[in-house]
């Protein structure tokens, strides 16, 4: 479905809505050989995601950008050789998802105030034991030009069958190129954002034992 940031008075209140659409969303994906990218196309949106497979670190912002342009400008040059229609853009996203798996810098819920300050549990009773927590946090973004969003979340991991705590941040919003707002603009706003905010949310030790990744 699509998402576009609203700015009206009644933006901040607006309910969760579902939409059942007959027929399935077309989406394909195409992966790397490493399994590390992964391109999805869909009805209305272009992805590049980053998978993690490897302990050797991080690619940097800068080198996924460059693959992401790289990749959207073969994209949009085949569409209307296709009889796909020509690609336009009218929205950007960026979005980070770290799994803090449970023994990394955490063993019990509690622990979470160590790698993110401002969450912290209310201390109902002695005897009552804290069991998950999280948080939401939400902010415009400058002139109007989108919105950050923060997820902190106690989850499950599936796949591996253990715990973790996950931090997600979505920053996204709209293209006009009538106001000179494009997409290599709305991705480095977006950045900018993202990085900003992983900084002031968690804590400097977190960071430490992290090290520093573009």
């Amino acid at each position: 479905m699509d998402q576009f940031e609203r700015f009206d008075d009644e933006a901040l209140w607006t309910p969760l809505r579902f939409v059942v659409q007959p027929g399935q969303a077309n989406r394909v994906q195409f992966a790397s050989t490493n399994d590390e990218r992964m391109i999805q196309i869909q009805d209305s949106r272009f992805i590049l995601n980053w998978r993690k497979q490897t302990d050797q670190g991080y690619p940097t912002y800068q080198k996924l950008l460059f693959e992401f342009v790289a990749l959207f400008n073969k994209f949009a040059k085949f569409a209307p050789e296709a009889g796909l229609g020509i690609v336009e853009p009218n929205v950007w996203e960026l979005t980070y998802v770290n799994h803090i798996p449970r023994g990394d810098l955490w063993n019990s819920v509690s622990d979470f105030s160590k790698i993110v300050p401002g969450l912290s549990a209310v201390n109902v009773s002695s005897s009552s034991i804290l069991e998950t927590m999280g948080a939401d946090w939400r902010y415009m973004l400058p002139n109007e030009r989108g919105r950050l969003y923060a997820t902190v979340r106690h989850i499950r991991v599936v796949d591996k069958a253990s715990e973790a705590m996950l931090i997600q941040l979505v920053a996204r919003g709209g293209i006009n190129p009538e106001k000179q707002q494009s997409l290599a603009e709305g991705l480095e706003l977006g950045h900018e954002a993202t990085a900003r905010c992983f900084a002031a949310l968690t804590s400097s030790a977190a960071q430490a034992s992290w090290g520093k990744e573009g």
